[in-house]
Order: structure tokens, then sequence, then C-alpha cells
């Protein structure tokens, strides 16, 4: 079964602005919509493009009934539409853990993210089988029925490694390293998901971008000849490094000097480069 992706989460948060996330999520037409409220479609999309002057709280009430929200949800003033009355004792989280939620420098969207992704259930299942040790058990009894039957195999191979024998002792499971493999692929799964739901979608007209820069950038220094400097492989690397996000300060020496070898490999270099103080 495949799993549900990650979706960003996209904090709205104009009484227009939820109404039309709403409508829509209800798969309701602004007709459709305004013909329950008993108003006018012109009155509805006044509403949704946050034009309030007509707006009564009878009205208010009519959609917080009929969505099922709260009247503060559809003002701005919470986040959450579907559990609008939820009590914090009913999260069963402790006084540390609720501080650190409501108090946290990070971006709780990202949080709500990570939380609503269904491999976190996952995550959470792994976590509390390793914190609790109950996959040690099984582990250990299979791991000595291998161990078992490799004996039994190298004894009647006069204590010779085979093929078989070695397959047995390499389905030997290491219990801690297979379960934190399993948590790690969870975690994974649940980033590479949010990576995807916030990968902006020009993001290949950036690289592109960034592409046509660094060459435009390399050709000018390859084309300048107004100073010593310009237009050296010393300078190239400088750009290509700048470029690729790469810390200069951070390579060896001998990672400059092989970068800058395969710079002066370029025939596009000019011929006086390599003439430069020799005059």
């Amino acid at each position: 079964m495949a799993e549900k992706k990650a979706h960003k989460v996209d904090i709205i948060t104009t009484f227009g602005e939820r109404l039309e996330d709403l409508r829509r999520d209800h798969n309701m037409t602004q007709a459709e919509l305004a013909d329950v409220l008993k108003i006018s479609k012109g009155t509805l999309q006044n509403y949704e493009t946050n034009n309030y002057k007509d707006l009564s709280f009878s009205v208010v009430k009519s959609i917080a009934d009929l969505f099922d929200v709260s009247m503060d949800y559809l003002a701005g003033r919470k986040v959450s539409k579907e559990t609008p009355d939820t009590p914090v004792e009913a999260l069963m989280l402790t006084d540390e853990a609720i501080e650190a939620i409501s108090k946290g420098n990070y971006d709780h969207v990202l949080l709500s993210e990570i939380l609503s992704h269904e491999a976190f259930m996952r995550l959470m299942l792994d976590v509390t089988v390793y914190v609790s040790q109950s996959y040690a058990l099984p582990m250990v009894q299979n791991n000595a029925a291998l161990s078992y039957a490799r004996d039994l195999l190298l004894l009647s191979t006069g204590g010779i490694d085979t093929a078989e024998t070695r397959a047995i002792e390499l389905s030997s499971v290491n219990e801690d390293r297979f379960v934190l493999e399993a948590i790690h692929n969870d975690i994974d799964s649940i980033l590479k998901d949010l990576l995807e739901a916030h990968r902006p979608e020009n993001i290949d007209d950036l690289k592109e971008q960034a592409k046509a820069e660094m060459l435009d950038q390399m050709t000018q220094a390859l084309d300048s000849s107004s100073n010593s400097n310009a237009g050296s492989p010393e300078q190239l690397m400088d750009i290509l490094l700048g470029q690729l996000q790469i810390p200069a300060n951070k390579m060896s020496d001998d990672q400059r000097q092989t970068v800058l070898d395969i710079i002066k490999l370029s025939p596009l270099l000019k011929s006086n480069i390599s003439q430069r103080g020799k005059k």
C-alpha cells in the first residue's frame, strides 16, 4: 500500500482565505455555498476577497456550523480547523514538551507536517520497539538458531567455511543496528517527502539561471585582460567555488592545487596567462 506523501502546510490567516479554502475542500462552488448561506454569489465573492462590509455574525456562525470549524478558526486566531477545542490534557504531553512546542524557536509548520506524515506513526512504533528492547529476544533466538545450524554444517565440512555456512553467518542480525536502520529509514522518508513538498516550482529554472551566471562570469574572466590577475586560473577557481558554495578556506592546499591544475587544462584560457611575469 502506497504511503501518503507529505504535503506542504500553508498557514492561511484571513477570513476570506479560510472561507475559500473550506469551500474548495468541500467541493462547493461559490453559487452553491451562497445558496446554502442565503446570500448572493457577489456577496460571497466579496467575503472571499476580504471585503467584509456586509458580513454579519449570523453568517459567520452559519459558515462555522456548516464546515464544523470554530469561529476562532475562521477569524484566523487558530490554526487547527478539525480539532479546534482539543484540550491540552488530551494530547498526553508533559509540561516540558508543551513548553518546548509552544516556545521553541523553530518552524512550527514543519513540525505539523512531520507529525501528520504517515511515516511518523511507524517512526514512533520503531522507536518504541527500540527503547523497550522488545525486539531483542526474538532476534537473539533467531541468531542462536542460525549459529547452531552453521556449527552443524561446519562439522560436516571439517571446520572449513563454505558458501552455505557463510550465508548463514551473514543472515545473523545485529539487533541494535537492525532497528536503528529502520528508524533512520523512517526519518529519511519523512524528510525526503518534506523536501519535495517544499521544492520551489521553478527550482529547475533557478538552477539553470545559476549555471548561466557562473558561465557568464567565467567567460568574462577569460575575456578580460584589464589587469594582471584577470582571467587567471585563480580567478576562475574563485568564481567556480563561489557558485558551487564551496568555502575556499575549508579546502586544503592540495585540493586547491588540484582544482587549479584541472582549470589550467582548459584550452579556453588565454595564452598570455602563462606568459605573465615572463616579460
